[in-house]
């Protein structure tokens, strides 16, 4: 099973992207923790982006 990305998606979009298809694989299968520890890598990761499009927009202010 191939991902496939536009040229415009960044690496944390891609762990984001990653980690719900492997949560829902989890819930599939019934692996509670699975599920608890990819929303954990989720929540990590879009904090991550969020504290980066912040810092970026700060930037771009006038």
């Amino acid at each position: 099973m191939g991902r496939k990305y536009d040229q415009d998606t960044t690496p944390l979009e891609m762990v984001v992207r990653d980690a719900r298809l492997h949560q829902q694989e989890m819930a599939k299968h019934g692996i509670e923790a699975g599920v608890q520890k990819a929303q954990q890598k989720i929540d990590a990761t879009l904090e991550e982006l969020s504290v980066r499009y912040q810092q970026r927009d700060s930037k771009h202010q006038f």
